[in-house]
């Protein structure tokens, strides 16, 4: 049987500032779920290489820290590509690697972006208080989002 990727997580962030590493830390996380058909990726950057990994997937997730994401919430939007934003630059944000993927594949995976709110970006801190707890609130959110399509794939293994 072939392995087809159905879900792709992506955290990204700089691991050695302080909140910047959240995302990264909710990948590492979502790998030790085990779940089949899900890809799971930890990245310091989003770049245009990233396209042909989402380029099987029916849905995409990217986690990253926000400063504009309130303490005690995550913020969750379904984004869609903006094709004015395809760039010949190496760092991309989600919209725009979205439209690459769109333009390069001609596929269009359901997209998602999990904000954790993120206070403090210093060389070598440890997680503020307000991104440990956003990571235990965005964890929730990731497997709520994913969830339909894995119980879908499992679904349609268990048929076979």
């Amino acid at each position: 049987m072939s392995y087809k990727t159905t879900v792709v997580v992506i955290g990204y962030g700089n691991e050695l500032r302080g909140d910047d590493s959240v995302g990264c830390l909710a990948a590492e996380e979502v790998s030790r779920w085990n779940l089949p058909h899900v890809d799971v990726y930890r990245e310091q950057q989003l770049t245009p290489e990233l396209a042909d990994r989402l380029s099987s997937a029916q849905v995409v997730v990217f986690i990253d820290a926000s400063l504009r994401a309130e303490a005690g919430s995550v913020s969750v939007t379904k984004i869609s590509p903006d094709p004015r934003a395809i760039s010949s630059g190496h760092v991309l944000d989600p919209e725009t690697l979205l439209a690459l993927v769109n333009k390069l594949y001609k596929t269009n995976p359901e997209f998602w972006l999990v904000e954790i709110p993120a206070r403090s970006f210093n060389f070598g801190e440890a997680l503020s208080s307000v991104a440990a707890d956003g990571l235990k609130k965005a964890l929730i959110v990731v497997r709520q989002l994913i969830q339909p399509y894995v119980a879908t794939q499992r679904r349609q293994i268990s048929a076979r």
